[in-house]
């Protein structure tokens, strides 16, 4: 399959060009920062990945959506304080989506702690910079063995989130619960359950028997 690489920053540039040595080269969009709108040129494969050492909530948001509405893979990458996420592997239409891995991300108890730390990084300019290069080869090799993975399980890779944390050294591989409060995905499975006028025609319906 087809690999688009949304490579952000200089941990995305070194991921892609540690993919560019492999036998599965992908088409890689390079960007300096995150961006809020695409180039005029800017075309989706039948997988989507997003590179990146820092949140780019408007880029996720973006590609994301265009994954969602063509049904097309999205898998975001992110080198975080302490640890290497790959995932969740969105696989548009059944798993799980985007909004639901923003409200599930809302219920951890340390959302605010994690925001508030890379907030006063962000503004102080203190703490660890850059990166170590293995991270960026370990990133490049995990995708590919996914990439690979998900012609043959597709289904059981739907919504999977791999870590790993490199001060303690240890992988996890989680996976993303469905929100039932998401109405993205309510809409998917039954759109005519999206406004009160339906909801009421089903109540009175119900009443009437």
């Amino acid at each position: 399959m087809e690999i688009l690489t949304v490579a952000v920053g200089e941990f995305g540039h070194s991921v892609a060009s540690a993919m560019k040595k492999q036998v599965r080269k992908p088409v890689i969009v390079e960007l300096a920062e995150e961006v809020s709108v695409l180039p005029p040129t800017f075309a989706l494969s039948a997988i989507n990945v997003i590179i990146s050492a820092k949140p780019v909530p408007a880029l996720w948001r973006i590609v994301d959506e265009m994954c969602w509405k063509h049904n097309r893979f999205f898998i975001p990458v992110m080198l975080e304080r302490v640890k290497l996420r790959i995932g969740p592997i969105f696989s548009y239409p059944d798993s799980p989506c985007w909004l639901c891995w923003e409200l599930r991300e809302l219920q951890r108890d340390n959302c605010l702690v994690n925001t508030a730390l890379n907030d006063y990084y962000e503004r102080s300019q203190r703490g660890p910079e850059g990166f170590l290069p293995a991270l960026s080869r370990i990133a490049a090799l995990r995708l590919d063995h996914t990439v690979d993975s998900l012609g043959r399980e597709e289904k059981e890779l739907r919504g999977q989130v791999w870590q790993f944390d490199f001060l303690n050294m240890a992988i996890t591989a989680n996976y993303l619960v469905p929100c039932e409060d998401c109405l993205r995905c309510k809409q998917r499975c039954n759109p005519s359950v999206e406004t009160v006028e339906a909801i009421q025609a089903e109540l009175i319906a119900l009443w009437s028997e």
